[in-house]
Order: C-alpha cells, then structure tokens, then sequence
C-alpha cells in the first residue's frame, strides 16, 4: 500500500497532467482559431452541404454585408462552428481570400485537430473607425494522445477586423 507521500505525489501528477491537457487545449485553440477564404469578394460566399451532413442554409446570419461588426463576428464564428467553410469564407479579407483559394481553405476546415463548439463576441478595442481587435469566448473539443475520450477547453481569443469599404472582414493571423 502507497505512503502518504506517495499519494501527494501522485496527485500532484495528476494535477499536472490536467493542467498541461487545458493548456495544450488552448495552445490548440488559439493555432486554430483563424481560417482560410475564397476568391470571392462578396460578404458570403455560396452555400453547401456542411461536413456535419447539414446544409449550410441550417445556420441562419445576416445577409446585409454592412453589418455591424459585432453581428459580423457572431455569424462568422456560428458557421465555422457548423463547418460551413464557403460561407465562412466570405468573411475574410479580399487579400487573404486572394492568396488562398476555397479548396485550401475547405481543406483547412475539415482537417483541423479541434472541433469548435462554440464562438461568442465579447468585446472589441478599436484603434480607428476600420481597424479593430476583437475577442471572441471560444469553446472547443479535441482528442488528445494518451488521453482517452474528447477533451473540452474555454479561453478567449483576440481576432483582427478591417473595415474596407463600409464591410468588416477578419483578417487572419497568419497573413499578417
């Protein structure tokens, strides 16, 4: 039978573990929190059947590209949630949707080692009337190696918005 001490060392294990799982969660999160796009500069691009076997008309958002940017980012952040890629797609920058096509981007979604579950608009700091970082609360699910069963994690994430031409558009990380 284990000692006292040998007991608080396996706890403490154990709660290392936890900890390193949660952060090596949100690491995943953050990574994926930005997503390729299309060459269409339109505010959505067409629908299609989502990867979920779900059409992509399922998800209701707004059809007004001039929105403001709040409901921007929450429609946005509800199609990748339903794994709507062409429509998704639409809301990223006209340069970043130069640069990558609808099958990278597509290709970007369905391969992703986390499923995002939920993505809610917090708040939003602007340094001028077209430029703004906003931060999202973003729910996620993943498998993790050695862990058995699907690991959920929360954080908040800081996203980039560009108004250009009266249309909010996300502007991903990686094209910075």
């Amino acid at each position: 039978m284990p000692g006292k001490h040998e007991e608080e060392k396996d706890m403490n294990n154990i709660q290392r573990f936890k900890i390193a799982t949660a952060a090596s969660a949100l690491i995943l999160l953050s990574a994926c929190a930005t997503a390729p796009a299309t060459k269409n500069d339109g505010a959505a691009a067409p629908a299609t059947a989502s990867a979920a076997g779900q059409t992509a008309d399922a998800v209701v958002v707004s059809e007004d590209p001039k929105a403001p940017l709040e409901r921007r980012v929450t429609d946005r952040w509800k199609l990748l949630v339903a794994k709507d890629a062409a429509r998704a797609y639409g809301y990223l920058t006209p340069g970043y949707r130069a640069t990558t096509t609808p099958a990278q981007y597509d290709e970007w979604m369905r391969t992703r080692q986390i499923k995002w579950t939920a993505g809610k608009y917090v708040d939003r700091h602007c340094d001028d009337a077209t430029t703004c970082s906003v931060s999202v609360d973003v729910s996620i699910e993943t498998k993790m190696p050695g862990i058995p069963g699907v690991q959920a994690s929360a954080g908040v994430i800081e996203e980039s918005w560009l108004q250009i031409e009266g249309v909010w558009y996300h502007l991903p990380k990686n094209a910075r």
